[in-house]
């Protein structure tokens, strides 16, 4: 297997924002980088081990795992390296130490393997509910996605989840439909975005009783949790594009460090009031920063009221003028870090101007 590395230089004078745009193919750049990196990894693991302990990696049956992962198609190889139980299995086995005794790498290298079949086995099983490439998932969630689940939600004992899986009114079928529905209109409206959001957004949990609308973290990159506090499609739309640039800014922050000091300082958010650390008050500026141009879109669009749209989406940018001089290029971003937000600030001059422009709606 070659193994290729990417470099994207960052630079203060020009960063990029990866938001889904025509004139940037930074995000699919950052994406490929971020898997072949991931390829790289398990690769190097896994032969270091075979090196070090080849007796471990047969008894493991890591070889022959990482033999099937060599003759996979290069797509979905890259497909398989950014699936989020595949990625969490890859931490943990990079966490290993070497030096261990056998019985302790065996029981490593057997986790490794058994979490790649189930990513492997998830991709081409045809009886996995999905909405274009993306999983959805209740109570049959991968353990270890369930093992980094928001600390906010507890999932009840397995024979509990069976048992909810038979009785749930609200089932995981009815919430495919309308977040079918939500996603075809972001598609609409957003063409790129919906196309990228199948790549970074690869499991959907829907728990109907969680505490939150939803919930990423990135701890467990790929995958949204969502609740059922969403009423309408419009909220649904929202939850699913927040969710979505929640998924760029962990790839980005993955890749190239923004911040020195992330949680330097508490913030109240000017669009709910809520309180946050310096690195939650940068992902909600990039997050309002999307959704503004997501609604910009959206008031054009057929399917949308435009009057609705039209406040929220001057809410929204209100909220961003005002975060707006909180972000300047101190000491608290690395030298990405301060071009990534000033290319973000330049991104919103650029959109106020555009709504300068536009005639008001008729109501």
């Amino acid at each position: 297997m070659t193994i290729v590395t990417l470099r994207v230089r960052i630079t203060s004078d020009s960063a990029p924002t990866y938001f889904p745009t025509d004139r940037d193919d930074a995000l699919a750049k950052l994406l490929v980088e971020s898997r072949r990196r991931r390829e790289a990894l398990f690769a190097g693991l896994v032969l270091r081990l075979a090196d070090t302990h080849p007796d471990v990696t047969a008894r493991g049956d890591l070889g022959s795992c990482f033999e099937d992962f060599r003759q996979l198609p290069s797509d979905e190889r890259s497909e398989l390296a950014g699936h989020p139980v595949f990625a969490l299995a890859l931490q943990q086995f990079l966490r290993v130490d070497f030096d261990a005794d056998d019985a302790v790498l065996v029981a490593e290298a057997a986790s490794m393997t058994a979490a790649y079949r189930r990513a492997r086995d998830a991709m081409r099983d045809r009886d996995v509910a999905r909405i274009g490439r993306t999983e959805l998932r209740r109570w049959d969630t991968d353990p270890l996605i369930i093992e980094r689940a928001p600390p906010t939600y507890i999932f009840p004992p397995a024979a509990e989840r069976e048992r909810r899986a038979g009785e749930d009114i609200y089932t995981l079928e009815r919430f495919a439909v309308i977040a079918e529905a939500a996603l075809a209109r972001i598609g609409d409206v957003w063409p790129q975005l919906r196309r990228w959001f199948d790549w970074l957004v690869r499991v959907i949990v829907q728990v109907p009783d969680a505490p939150y609308r939803s919930a990423s973290a990135a701890r467990y990159r790929g995958v949204v949790f969502l609740s059922s506090d969403d009423t309408t499609l419009m909220e649904l739309e929202e939850s699913l594009v927040h969710e979505f640039g929640h998924q760029i800014l962990y790839e980005v922050m993955a890749r190239s460090p923004l911040l020195v000091d992330g949680a330097a300082g508490t913030y109240r958010l000017p669009w709910s009031g809520a309180r946050r650390d310096f690195y939650g008050y940068l992902h909600a500026f990039y997050i309002y920063l999307l959704l503004a141009l997501y609604f910009e879109r959206a008031a054009r669009d057929a399917g949308h009221d435009a009057v609705e749209v039209r406040l929220l989406l001057g809410h929204i940018v209100g909220g961003l003028r005002e975060a707006r001089r909180d972000f300047v290029a101190d000491g608290r971003f690395t030298e990405a870090g301060a071009g990534f937000i000033s290319s973000l600030k330049k991104e919103l001059d650029i959109l106020e101007e555009r709504l300068s422009e536009a005639p008001a709606p008729v109501a």
